[in-house]
């Protein structure tokens, strides 16, 4: 016996927004996990015999619907949206299409964030930073130590046809310096994951504290150097003025 239900929900739209054509808007879709069956002719009755049946006998396998509800694997609650360059509906799970116009959209987008943080960045001189960043250097992911190195990469650049039109950058990113460091707090939180509980609380402070010195120590001699991230709070002017 089967019974058929109908559900009428309502949504509210918003632009770009629409009914999933998948599940019509319900958000969820009937599947059936369909199994064989076997029946078994014995004289003039059927019965079933799922555990092993009489191979002399003769038998049929029959199907057996097992329907269920699973989430729509294309919508959430029933509502997808739709790109407004290409018009393909776009895939759950994302946020934008990834079709040629909306990845152009994207690209200028996100250069005129990079151009308004870099002219809202403050100038430094040079010589206050010990290595520089910028995206127009292709080597070391971006980062140098001196504009020697810079115009040289420039250069080859130019030459094979990479830069953007030949277009000079007016300035670069300043960098900050971070060393090695362990943390003696994490440590101790690690190795006491499974013991009981306070047992961190019985470790004292002068007992922390003489751990830490000694990380500290092992840390400065260890060999590890130190590493650089680029600060977009501060920019440097290229000095294009001894570029040869």
């Amino acid at each position: 016996m089967s019974k058929e239900i109908t559900v009428t929900l309502k949504k509210d739209l918003v632009e770009g927004e629409e009914i999933c054509p998948r599940c019509g808007g319900l958000g969820v879709i009937v599947e059936n996990h369909v199994f064989l069956q076997k029946m078994v002719k014995n004289g003039n009755k059927k019965h079933c015999n799922l555990q092993g049946f009489d191979v002399n006998k003769t038998s049929i396998l029959l199907p057996k619907s097992n329907e269920a509800l699973y989430f729509c694997p294309d919508c959430y609650n029933g509502v997808v949206k739709r790109c407004k360059y290409c018009h393909k509906i776009i895939p759950k799970g994302r946020l934008k299409c990834d079709c040629p116009e909306q990845r152009r959209i994207d690209e200028l987008e996100e250069k005129e964030r990079e151009k308004e943080i870099l002219n809202n960045a403050t100038e430094k001189p040079a010589s206050e930073f010990e290595m520089y960043y910028s995206d127009c250097f292709t080597e070391n992911d971006g980062y140098f130590e001196d504009f020697d190195e810079f115009f040289e990469n420039w250069e080859y650049q130019l030459e094979e046809g990479e830069t953007n039109d030949g277009r000079r950058p007016e300035f670069v990113y300043g960098t900050f310096a971070i060393d090695m460091k362990i943390d003696a707090d994490d440590i101790v939180e690690n190795a006491l994951e499974d013991f009981y509980e306070d047992a961190r609380w019985q470790i004292t402070d002068e007992c922390m504290k003489e751990l830490q010195n000694y990380l500290d120590k092992w840390c400065d001699k260890c060999g590890v150097g130190q590493t650089f991230y680029y600060d977009k709070q501060y920019k440097v002017r290229i000095p294009w003025e001894e570029y040869k």
